[in-house]
């Protein structure tokens, strides 16, 4: 190949001058259009920042509501102690104990005795009148009762020892008959019935709703308390029996754990437990009391009575139904605002696609 002439080489060489700077002009140029992407992208989310902020506080708005929502709905466990005696222990033992907690209960007014009938195996009627002043309240009760036959009659079978379990009619009559005693005596109907499985049984729920109870507590020994709900008229709990033999504690933890309220029953507590199937220690009370104690300052539970039991569940129903509303309430609210959110971002990063298309 020749040697390239002068004018050639001069040719060549501005035109290799012209590409660098070309060059250098297309590189520029892109650093600048990359710059300004840059500022359309930084303003964009300068702009995006606020609406951000505002969908980011709806959401802990909404997640708020939703756990108070959970709370309102679970409630806090109530525990509900139930006698179901009124021997003279009753105020000695169980209520002197209960007081020193700051503890409230429910005691039964048994086989139709009202207190204050000069007798030294029930409490008598001031020490009734102070527990009731203090808050507690009294139930029916009809439990199965020992007839013992007359040993000096000539009859052999005049002798003979009987236990008589009251049951359907002859139970609600007795029901009757006791509730009218109380009003004789210048006390209110109670609203409150402890009875058997066997008694429950016996009788249609309007039996026990027509005659103005509001809560039924059945004692079963196979079961551990817990409460549940029939119908809207009252309630029916099944609730185990609390004696010398059991043992109560872990299983009323799990209970609390869980939310679930509970009513134990006891028959009897005395000081020293000759059937230890049937009556509970005195000791064994103020165990469960500390327990109980315990539990309630730190807020895990309350010790309340039946009624106070069954007010609480209404109000605390009637507060989440209440809050379900202002929540869906809240929810359209929150929906609109989002909604509006969206439409902003989707203007801005159309404006900004615009901007970056118009370089």
């Amino acid at each position: 190949m020749g040697r390239l002439s002068t004018p050639v080489k001069i040719i060549l060489a501005v035109l290799s001058a012209a590409g660098v700077v070309g060059a250098f002009l297309f590189l520029r140029n892109e650093t600048v259009l990359e710059q300004n992407r840059q500022s359309i992208v930084s303003q964009l989310s300068e702009e995006l920042l606020p609406i951000n902020e505002e969908r980011n506080d709806w959401e802990a708005q909404e997640e708020e509501w939703l756990e108070n929502l959970e709370a309102a709905q679970k409630g806090k466990p109530c525990v509900v102690l139930c006698f179901a005696y009124e021997g003279a222990t009753l105020y000695n033992l169980v209520y002197t104990s209960m007081l020193e907690y700051g503890f409230t209960g429910v005691f039964a007014l048994k086989n139709g005795v009202i207190p204050g009938e000069d007798d030294e195996d029930y409490i008598d009627s001031d020490d009734m009148e102070e527990m009731l002043d203090y808050g507690w309240e009294y139930a029916l009760y009809f439990a199965d009762e020992t007839v013992y036959g007359d040993e000096d009659a000539d009859d052999s079978e005049a002798s003979v020892t009987e236990t008589v379990t009251y049951t359907g009619q002859e139970w609600l009559n007795w029901i009757d008959s006791f509730q009218d005693t109380l009003i004789g005596y210048g006390m209110t109907a109670s609203e409150l019935l402890l009875c058997t499985q066997e008694q429950y049984d016996s009788v249609a729920d309007s039996s026990i709703t027509s005659r103005g109870f509001t809560t039924v507590v059945v004692a079963d020994e196979e079961s551990f308390p817990g409460v549940s709900e029939i119908g809207d008229d009252y309630w029916k709990i099944d609730s185990g029996v609390y004696t010398q033999e059991k043992e109560l504690e872990d299983e009323l933890g799990t209970a609390i754990n869980n939310g679930e309220s509970v009513v134990i029953f006891i028959n009897e507590v005395v000081r020293i437990a000759q059937d230890t199937g049937y009556s509970l220690r005195s000791s064994k009370l103020s165990s469960l009391l500390s327990y109980l104690k315990e539990q309630e300052e730190q807020e895990n539970l309350q010790v309340c009575t039946l009624s106070e039991l069954y007010k609480y569940e209404a109000e605390r129903e009637e507060t989440y139904d209440s809050m379900l509303k202002e929540y869906a309430a809240f929810r359209e609210e929150m929906n609109e605002a989002l909604d509006e959110l969206d439409a902003e971002e989707e203007a801005l990063v159309e404006k900004a696609h615009e901007m970056t298309l118009q370089e």
